[in-house]
């Protein structure tokens, strides 16, 4: 399964912190409070000045199993937590999509609309998940959509 990896306060330079996220090896990484998400410390000296990194590695959003997380929201007591899970997976994925392509933004509307309307108790739990779920294939759609037509993240 595919991950992604990120600094939670780059180094000196880009260089620098693509060294360091690629020289990290997997037995670095502990399990986060927050299933789907793995962290590990890095320090270095720079200047004579110890510099402590933190690297959050999470579950990338385009391998989600969308069967087995149907199936455990189906079966777990925990719907809301689950349901949560997903929002914050989604919303993260949206702050990236729109840092490359402000032209996105219409999906981050959506998206806020649609936490409004749960929030407002229109929408139920299931329903509100269902929702996410299918929001979460249309930014799989918009991710591959912009892959293959070669487009410019700006």
């Amino acid at each position: 399964m595919e991950h992604f990896r990120w600094v939670s306060r780059v180094p000196d330079t880009l260089t620098a912190a693509k060294m360091l996220l690629e020289n990290m090896s997997e037995e670095v990484f502990k399990d986060s409070a927050i299933s789907g998400y793995w962290i590990a410390a890095c320090c270095s000296e720079y200047g004579n000045v110890r510099q402590c990194w933190l690297v959050v590695e999470s579950q990338a959003i385009s391998q989600i199993d969308f069967e087995a997380l149907k199936n455990k929201f189906a079966s777990t007591d925990y719907q809301r937590t689950e349901t949560e899970k997903l929002k914050t997976a989604i919303a993260q994925k949206l702050q990236q999509m729109v840092r490359l392509n402000k032209n996105r933004i219409n999906y981050l509307d959506k998206f806020q609309q649609m936490i409004a309307e749960y929030n407002a108790d229109s929408r139920n739990v299931q329903i509100f998940f269902n929702d996410l779920i299918n929001f979460t294939q249309e930014l799989r759609t918009e991710d591959k959509r912009a892959i293959a037509k070669n487009l410019v993240q700006y």
